[in-house]
């Protein structure tokens, strides 16, 4: 109950304090610009004193220092004091939104001089064997068969005439953050039209945003197409809900009313936006959101049924008159997989519909299987729930603030609740638990915002409003009764709270830093490691089997199609040799890659002992047939059979 009606404190605390100081507007809008700025400067004189590689269990925020995390704070504070002002600029919130994004959540960007996550260099080379061959990826993975986002990066690579990618895959984050900003600011003006709702859920969703998915990545692409489309069908194409008062409680009704929503019918502007834009720009616009859906289609193997999903949602609930978009993504998606992508299903059919409906075991592989470690790595995981749990308890008051207020926007919680039927169909290679908040967060973001600001609708306390008797005083006797929680709070001092919610936010601000950035110690890519790959692919023959421990390798960046890449299974490491007999090929020459990445990733993630990974190269090197003929700056080489390299092997 406290952690429920805390955020509701917070609101109305925020509204009574927004009260006081705008009766004091001899102050202006020059505090939160002050305290701003001030943040963005202290963070950009840190930043030269950030050494990833000084970095502890906990990630980044680590080698971050005091001088950073004092930045941190100021700029949220400047955020927050521009919220209590109804006179800040309009350019004020949205500077300070893209100076967070830009000096916190792309700090890896700004301080790692390589792309970070190892998975960026495999999608970098999937690029780069499109670009040069001209032809799709064989299927040798199974994001081969949908190489629409592989190609777009191909096209970049040429335009900017980068041979390696690199530049594109250190920006790439940063860079889908930054694009990400518009569609969520078109989405939530969908809800509100209070510039400080739409600027603070967006600050949430980045916050709450440790998923990771802004890499160079498939996902990153579909992500933000996704949201593109969302945004343009409710802002444009969106209509008022009218399930409440046409539908009645027969299933008849309710199927006719599915029925009509979901049909070929002509369509006519009905939100501001819609009738402020003549007929050719909205066909224009729907073109391109049926254009965005196929390249979707292409990119990625699940962003287009969840936007299937809401799209539908949306037309059953009256929130858009668009249900035809929804069968026509299902067309396009059933014909890709039925002949774009029928190279890769077609042999493993059992990936596809292996889990589906195993919700248990999803569940299980999502986040029981994930938490183990050290116990500074699972202190991130924990942070990690901590901001989940927190988030939906605030999304759940702000979706509770709306319904006394009599709201239409209950839209919202339907599309925060539609990704959680993905955890039924797959388990998406145990992370869907994962792509499920993702899918929701932007939805969460908006409810939580709302709980802050929940709109200029007023608590009932007559019975006029439609609706039942039992729900009106439902309604009233719940809103009545947030109201007296929350000015029982009044006695405290404008500026104590002030500081109270200035430190809230702050606090979770560093808090989704630590979850974004908590496990940087394994997934940054070290200068060394990028080294020891060059000089193979330089000097190891084509057609070879690559193995390394812990799939936390740099690799595939160059001859994508030209190795065979394989991962020894945890279950191996203390007897290593067995399992590499039964995987070697005597027709191809062998070599196993070691790095400090796969020692920390074993120990941080795997929760497997100091030295483990010594102990397992100890193993090799008692076999006549592994030599080490490469090592230097933390990596190492093994040939593993009798293929000699080109060229003689480099002393260090």
């Amino acid at each position: 109950m406290t952690t429920t009606l805390a955020p509701a404190l917070i609101a109305d605390e925020l509204a009574w304090t927004r009260h006081d100081c705008v009766k004091s507007r001899q102050r202006g809008w020059w505090l939160p610009l002050a305290l701003s700025f001030a943040g963005g400067a202290v963070i950009i004189a840190a930043l030269p004193w950030i050494d990833p590689t000084t970095e502890g269990t906990t990630g980044l925020i680590s080698a971050a220092g005091p001088q950073y995390v004092a930045g941190v704070v100021l700029l949220s504070s400047g955020f927050v004091t521009a919220l209590l002002f109804d006179d800040v600029p309009r350019w004020l919130l949205g500077c300070q939104v893209v100076a967070f994004v830009v000096l916190v959540v792309g700090l890896g960007a700004l301080v790692e001089p390589a792309p970070r996550l190892a998975i960026t260099y495999t999608h970098l080379g999937f690029a780069q064997y499109i670009g040069s061959h001209g032809t799709a990826l064989p299927p040798i993975d199974a994001r081969a068969g949908w190489p629409g986002a592989f190609s777009l990066i191909a096209v970049v690579e040429s335009w900017i005439n980068s041979s390696t990618g690199f530049v594109i895959g250190r920006w790439a984050p940063l860079l889908f953050d930054l694009l990400a900003i518009a569609p969520l600011f078109v989405l939530t003006g969908v809800v509100t039209e209070d510039r400080r709702a739409r600027w603070l859920a967006i600050w949430i969703f980045f916050a709450a945003n440790w998923v990771e998915q802004d890499y160079l990545s498939p996902q990153a692409l579909a992500f933000t197409m996704y949201l593109t489309v969302i945004g343009t069908v409710l802002a444009v194409f969106g209509s008022r809900p009218s399930v409440g008062r046409k539908a009645s409680g027969a299933i008849r009704s309710i199927m006719a009313s599915a029925q009509r929503r979901l049909s070929i019918h002509s369509w006519h502007p009905h939100t501001p936006l819609a009738r402020a834009l003549p007929a050719a720009t909205r066909a224009v616009l729907l073109a391109s959101v049926v254009a965005i859906g196929a390249a979707m289609t292409m990119s990625h193997q699940l962003t287009p049924y969840v936007l299937i999903l809401d799209i539908a949602a949306l037309a059953l609930i009256g929130r858009t008159r668009l249900g035809t978009l929804a069968w026509l993504l299902v067309l396009m998606a059933i014909a890709w997989l039925s002949f774009g992508a029928s190279s890769f299903w077609s042999g493993h059919l059992g990936l596809l519909t292996g889990s589906a409906g195993n919700v248990a075991g999803n569940v299980s592989a999502g986040v029981s299987g994930r938490l183990r470690g050290d116990p500074g790595h699972l202190l991130v995981l924990w942070s990690r729930i901590a901001i989940v749990v927190a988030l939906m308890a605030t999304a759940a008051l702000g979706l509770l603030r709306l319904w006394v207020r009599h709201a239409e926007q209950l839209w919202v919680a339907v599309l925060a609740g539609v990704p959680i039927v993905l955890i039924g169909f797959q388990s998406y290679g145990g992370e869907v638990v994962i792509r499920t908040y993702f899918f929701a967060l932007p939805f969460l973001a908006i409810l939580s915002a709302a709980a802050i600001f929940p709109g200029r609708g007023r608590v009932p306390r007559t019975a006029r409003h439609a609706g039942t008797r039992t729900t009106q005083s439902v309604r009233q006797r719940i809103g009545i009764g947030l109201e007296r929680c929350t000015r029982a709070t009044g006695r405290l001092s404008p500026s104590v709270r002030v500081v109270a919610i200035a430190g809230i936010v702050a606090s979770a601000s560093l808090l989704g830093l630590v979850a974004h950035y908590g496990a940087d110690q394994s997934e940054q890519v070290g200068v060394g490691e990028l080294t020891a790959l060059t000089w193979f692919y330089a000097h190891v023959p084509p057609q070879s089997d690559a193995f390394t421990a812990c799939v936390n390798l740099p690799w595939r960046s160059e001859g994508a199609a030209s190795f065979r890449y394989k991962t020894l299974v945890s279950e191996s490491y203390g007897r290593p040799l067995k399992e590499l007999r039964r995987l070697l090929s005597p027709e191809r020459g062998a070599y196993f890659i070691a790095s400090k990445s796969q020692e920390v990733c074993g120990e941080q993630q795997l929760g497997l002992a100091p030295g483990w990974l010594a102990s397992l190269e100890a193993s090799l090197s008692k076999a006549e047939h592994a030599t080490l003929i490469y090592s230097a700056d933390g990596a190492r080489i093994y040939r593993l059979a009798p293929h000699e390299p080109t060229t003689r092997p480099r002393s260090q």
